[in-house]
């Protein structure tokens, strides 16, 4: 099982961990119902974790009103 973080924005593939790795499982376990439904999705064994990137963060700082489009920065 992988654990892939990915930028929620852009799509780019932030990270990727292969080897089980019990903090990363227990900050996940640490989200909410609500926070898991909406940041985590399972693909076949792996999960993938939506986050947000440093490069598309700075562009909603910079530009508020991206926050009103549906797909910004794609």
């Amino acid at each position: 099982m992988a654990v892939v973080y990915q930028c929620r924005s852009c799509h780019d593939v932030l990270a990727t961990f292969y080897k089980h790795d019990s903090r990363i499982m227990q900050s996940l376990s640490a989200l909410t119902p609500d926070e898991a439904a909406e940041m985590v999705e399972r693909r076949g064994d792996d999960l993938v974790v939506w986050v947000l990137c440093e490069h598309c963060q700075a562009a909603y700082e910079a530009h508020p009103e991206l926050y009103e489009l549906e797909s910004p920065l794609q």
